[in-house]
């Protein structure tokens, strides 16, 4: 994983979601609100858009998850 140089803040437009420029290029898109969100693209637009990937995917990924975990069939 590549180190953030510098991390700022939430912004208003998305809530619980910094971004880091990488040192060696490119952003990071983290939250801490989920830990597993972690993401890097070349651009800040490519990054949120994969972030949005990454959080749809760990959703369909939790959700099969509580269902085995409670024993519900898909």
């Amino acid at each position: 994983m590549m180190r953030a140089r510098e991390a700022s803040k939430s912004t208003e437009a998305s809530p619980g979601v910094g971004t880091g420029r990488l040192e060696e290029g490119g952003y990071v898109v983290t939250s801490p609100l989920d830990p597993q969100l972690i993401t890097e693209a070349e651009t800040v637009a490519e990054a949120f858009e994969n972030a949005r990937d990454a959080l749809a995917a760990l959703a369909t990924s939790r959700r099969k998850l509580f269902r085995k975990l409670a024993g519900v069939k898909a």
